[in-house]
Order: structure tokens, then sequence, then C-alpha cells
């Protein structure tokens, strides 16, 4: 600073150059958090879908659909038999590219 009266035209180009850096290292990080909060989004919608099919086929015994799509997200269905249970799954590939599965469990009576 010269003479008390402001700021030199080098300081305010340094200043903006470390903000400038600052700020674009950080835009890979934003974007990586934006996309996981989006996959946590279609977590919660597959984990409530899954509960209301389990409900429909387990309780109200309606039959299964093989495919479901919601939110411009499809989701597979399958049941996985086993001796002392049934597993009701959903699978589904997330916003960020990576598959999915979740299921609940029934014990066969």
């Amino acid at each position: 600073m010269r003479n008390g009266k402001g700021y030199t035209l080098v300081e305010v180009m340094v200043a903006l150059t470390i903000f400038s850096l600052t700020a674009i290292s950080l835009i890979p990080a934003i974007i990586t958090v934006q996309e996981e909060r989006k996959a946590i989004r279609q977590e919660r919608v597959a984990e409530h879908l899954l509960q209301e099919t389990y409900y429909d086929y387990f309780i109200l015994g309606e039959e299964l659909p093989q495919f479901l799509e919601l939110q411009g997200i499809t989701f597979e269905l399958f049941l996985n038999q086993q001796p002392q249970d049934e597993r009701l799954c959903l699978q589904w590939v997330g916003g960020n590219g990576r598959s999915y599965e979740r299921c609940l469990s029934s014990i066969k009576r």
C-alpha cells in the first residue's frame, strides 16, 4: 500500500489469483458432494419404494413387478428365496454411476 490511499494493482491481482486458485481447487469437491447427496436421496426413495412393495407383495398378496420407475430411475425388483426366508431385493444404478442393492427379509411360514 502506498501512502495509505489504497492497494496497488499488483496487490489486487495477487489477491484475485489466490482467490481464483482456491475456488478452482474446491469445484471438484463441491461437485462430488452434490453427486453423493443425490445418491443418498435416491437411496431413501429406493428404501421407501422397497417398503411399499414389500407390504403390497407379502401383506396384500399383490403381484411383484419386475421393474419400477420413479424420479427417472429404473429399479429392478427380484425375490431371493432361501430355505428359512424370502428376500425382496431392489437394484438400481445411482446418479453417480454406482450400482446399489437393498433387500428386506420375510420369514417363511
